[in-house]
């Protein structure tokens, strides 16, 4: 297994890994692991990972968020009568 080092982290965001680290239960190097992973990882294209993605300090261009928005438009229910009326 490969290593790195980050250099020049600002002092904010340093903290922010630390108290994000904190709130999981997590060393600051397992949660900055955590963070790349689903970061870099090829996600299904759902809001859901978007939003997690988001929550660990990644950021969308609008573009990319138009991308994964569900281009289905809403609908009514439809029912059918035989099987209502069994």
């Amino acid at each position: 297994m490969s290593s790195m080092t980050l250099r020049g982290l600002d002092e904010q965001l340093r903290h922010n890994l630390r108290m994000q680290a904190a709130r999981h239960d997590r060393s600051m190097e397992a949660e900055a692991r955590e963070i790349l992973r689903a970061a870099l990882t090829p996600s299904t294209g759902d809001w859901f990972s978007a939003a997690r993605t988001a929550a660990a300090g990644a950021t969308f261009t609008n573009e990319e968020l138009d991308n994964l928005r569900d281009n289905d438009q809403p609908r009514a229910a439809t029912f059918d009568d035989e099987k209502i009326a069994s």
